[in-house]
């Protein structure tokens, strides 16, 4: 597992993960928008996502839905800070 995707809408959030997962050695992509998400995996390719469950305009639970439907073996953890 060496590149993973964080999805958050907190700016600062995307920098914490990205700082500490960096320092790990992993390649890792943020974005504050769910709804590139899905063309992110296509293009990226992940081995993981980290997915905010409130993201402003788009909902989380909605999202792993997506993620499920086209990556059924793409690892997601979900977080909040609710």
């Amino acid at each position: 597992m060496n590149r993973i995707l964080i999805v958050d809408d907190e700016k600062s959030i995307q920098l914490l993960f990205a700082d500490e997962l960096t320092e790990e050695g992993y390649e890792v992509i943020t974005t504050g928008d769910g709804s590139e998400l899905m063309g992110l995996i296509e293009k990226k390719r992940p081995d993981l996502v980290v997915l905010d469950i409130k993201l402003g305009e788009n909902d989380g639970l909605d999202l792993l839905q997506d993620i499920r439907n086209t990556y059924y073996d793409l690892p997601v953890i979900m977080c909040t800070a609710y």
